[in-house]
Order: C-alpha cells, then sequence, then structure tokens
C-alpha cells in the first residue's frame, strides 16, 4: 500500500486517467473528489465489502456506469456540487 500526505486541493493520479483531489479536511474527515472514466465502477469501500459478500455470482461490478448519471441524485439523496454524481458516493446522513 502506498501511504502519501497531501493537503487541501492537492491531487493523486491513478494511471493516465483517474484523479483523487483532497476536496476538503475537517473535523477529522476528509472530503476526496474522484474523477474517473465513466466505464471505472467507484464505490466506497464499505459497499464494495458489503456487495462482495451480498453480492451475485459471477463477479459482476456493483453498478452500472452510466454516462447520463453525472449532476444527478444518486440513492442516497441529491447531487452534491463536489461529486459526480456516481452512486454511492454521497456521504451517509450524521
Amino acid at each position: 500500500m502506498l501511504v502519501l500526505s497531501r493537503t487541501s486541493s492537492q491531487d493523486i493520479m491513478v494511471g493516465d486517467s483517474i484523479r483523487i483531489t483532497v476536496v476538503a479536511i475537517a473535523g477529522g474527515r476528509v472530503r476526496l473528489g474522484i474523477d474517473a472514466p465513466q466505464d471505472v465502477a467507484v464505490i466506497r469501500g464499505e459497499l464494495a465489502r458489503t456487495e462482495d459478500s451480498s453480492g451475485p455470482p459471477g463477479g459482476d461490478p456493483p453498478t452500472a456506469p452510466n454516462p447520463d448519471a453525472a449532476g444527478r441524485s444518486g440513492p442516497d439523496g441529491p447531487a452534491d456540487p463536489e461529486n459526480s454524481g456516481r452512486p454511492g458516493n454521497q456521504e451517509p446522513a450524521p
């Protein structure tokens, strides 16, 4: 595992097409922005672990990419302007 230190507004590149940006750091929480191609599923780790144990057999991806999803509401609530609109990107309610 590569461990990096970043401050707000700094980026991390994964390959040539995935950019992870530190959007904000406050109160022990870090907000990340992830810019990735639509064919790359982006999902929170705890959701991926849940779906791995109860998901469909055959290794299907947890969510199908939707080219029309950018900027729209996801299943967890309204779209956040700092959020790409991908399902599962919204933070859970406190």
